[in-house]
């Protein structure tokens, strides 16, 4: 198989692997919206949904900015 092709097989995974990260942000976000929180999968992205609602914009960015995690935080606001 050639370069061509391998990097060809390389960019569908990879837009395989965002797609399902996306998908699973949305859900996320939705069940967190619905407040039917037992089912929601621990992720940074649900973790941002769930304080944002919770507590609000300003206080979430400062928890993310304390763990380390408000690169991710900016990330996701800036990418959706």
């Amino acid at each position: 198989m050639s370069l061509a092709g391998l990097l060809e097989i390389a960019d569908r995974e990879f837009q395989a692997i965002q797609d399902a990260d996306r998908e699973l942000n949305s859900r996320a976000e939705s069940l967190i919206s619905a407040g039917e929180l037992q089912t929601v999968e621990i992720t940074p992205g649900a973790l941002k949904a769930y304080l944002d609602k919770r507590i609000g914009l300003m206080v979430a960015c400062q928890i993310f900015l304390m763990t380390g995690l408000l690169a991710y935080y900016f990330d996701s606001v800036l990418v959706h």
